[in-house]
This record gives C-alpha cells, structure tokens and sequence, in this order.
C-alpha cells in the first residue's frame, strides 16, 4: 500500500444538493484511490446560474 497526494478538478453538477455533495466527493475519490484525507480548497461558480461548477479537491490516497 502507498499513499498518493492528489489535485482534482470536477464539475459539480447544478443539480447535486449540498446535503449530498461529501458522498459525491468520497464517490469521485473513490475511483482513484481509498480516501485518506480530503478537501475542497476551491470552488468556482459560473457567471449564469444553470452551468456545473468547477470544484478543487486535494486529497491523500491510499493505493495498492
């Protein structure tokens, strides 16, 4: 096992609530690697309300 340091960027999608957004987050994580530690250090809204935000997750992961 080893451990990663990582940068991701993804769209949030409009429609996905804030209640719902840490089990997005571990999701997408998920994908790459077991989720040590996370976080969202930045958040980018677009100027018209209907478009996906883009998110900033850096996050440790743990892969074989």
């Amino acid at each position: 096992m080893r451990d990663k340091f990582v940068e991701i960027k993804l769209k949030f999608p409009s429609d996905l609530t804030i209640v719902d957004l840490r089990s997005w987050v571990v999701n997408q994580l998920n994908k790459k690697g077991e989720p040590l530690r996370w976080a969202i250090t930045s958040i980018q809204t677009p100027i018209n309300n209907g478009l996906d935000s883009d998110i900033k997750i850096e996050a440790i992961l743990i892969t074989d």
